[in-house]
């Protein structure tokens, strides 16, 4: 990426584009927008470019101020993408440059749509509550419904072998699965054994935890 390229996006669609002021530091809000751009179109995110909401001429609402330490925001950002703080880093090394503008420091960060079987990309290990996508100029928190879908559609093998991962098991009763099943509760009762065996319940890798998989109606 290069100087014109980064002053052409900003006369771009806003949906695929966020500016951020940033100094020494990885804004908070750079976490929020990877998740939204992740699981939407995906975009750019520009690090020290100031941005006037208020300004209408599209022209004069971008400044650009630089970053002051630009190697040190791009190592402490893929050391936080690579933690805990996102459950999938899905950008290749080529994706996050520094980039000279008007003899300014400015950070580049481009983020592609995740695929589809990646999807949800969200924060803090918490899918509910750290799903984001992206709607005209802001990035907004997924419903319980959204998150659903995108976990429903990243599975490759159909919705009998989804793995909840993501629920408790208390959710699902045993009545529920002998209805569904149509067998008596006495015969599923409350041994694993019988619930791996129908393939009801299964291990994911190492985990020793066993999760229900999603009964398709």
């Amino acid at each position: 990426m290069d100087e014109k390229t980064i002053k052409e996006a900003r006369k771009g669609e806003r949906v695929t584009l966020e500016c951020k002021r940033a100094k020494a530091e990885v804004p908070k809000s750079v976490w929020v927008t990877y998740s939204a751009f992740a699981n939407t179109i995906g975009g750019l995110i520009l690090l020290g470019v100031n941005e006037d909401m208020q300004e209408k001429d599209i022209l004069k609402r971008y400044q650009i101020v630089g970053v002051d330490e630009p190697m040190k925001i791009i190592t402490d950002f893929w050391n936080t993408l690579n933690s805990d703080k996102v459950n999938e880093n899905i950008l290749l090394d080529n994706d996050v440059e520094v980039v000279n503008v008007d003899g300014a420091q400015i950070v580049c960060i481009r983020v592609p749509q995740a695929d589809w079987r990646a999807k949800p990309i969200y924060l803090n290990s918490n899918v509910y509550k750290g799903t984001y996508r992206r709607n005209n100029e802001g990035d907004y928190h997924c419903t319980e419904a959204q998150v659903k879908v995108m976990i429903r559609d990243s599975n490759v093998d159909g919705n009998d072998s989804i793995l909840t991962k993501f629920f408790e098991n208390e959710d699902i009763t045993y009545e529920e699965i002998a209805k569904k099943m149509g067998i008596s509760r006495a015969t599923v009762g409350r041994h694993n054994s019988f619930l791996k065996k129908t393939g009801i319940l299964r291990r994911v890798g190492e985990d020793k935890n066993g999760y229900w998989t999603i009964i398709a109606h």
